[in-house]
């Protein structure tokens, strides 16, 4: 019987992961410019808070169930990282 290895995962964490390090990136410059009493310190704790945000809720779970790499790759697929999220419209 052959033995059918489960799709790789590496692919798409690196993606999501360089797509995270993108938002974290300019959320950070975002929130300089707000919050001006922070500093360098600050805003390096601030990043590595997001940063592990970023692994133990997307990152971790996505190696755990690697067959399920192409639907996040559909999902964010068309995405592009550097452009300004527009929020959805609001129902009224």
């Amino acid at each position: 019987m052959q033995r059918i290895e489960p799709p790789d995962a590496g692919p798409t964490v690196e993606r999501l992961r360089r797509r995270g390090d993108v938002i974290i990136g300019r959320e950070l410059t975002r929130l300089a410019g707000r919050a001006r009493t922070l500093g360098p310190r600050d805003l390096a704790v601030v990043e590595e808070a997001l940063n592990g945000l970023v692994e133990r809720l997307v990152l971790e779970r996505l190696r755990a169930v690697p067959h399920r790499a192409a639907e996040l790759d559909r999902l964010f697929d068309d995405a592009d990282p550097t452009a300004e999220a527009t929020p959805d419209p609001v129902p009224r």
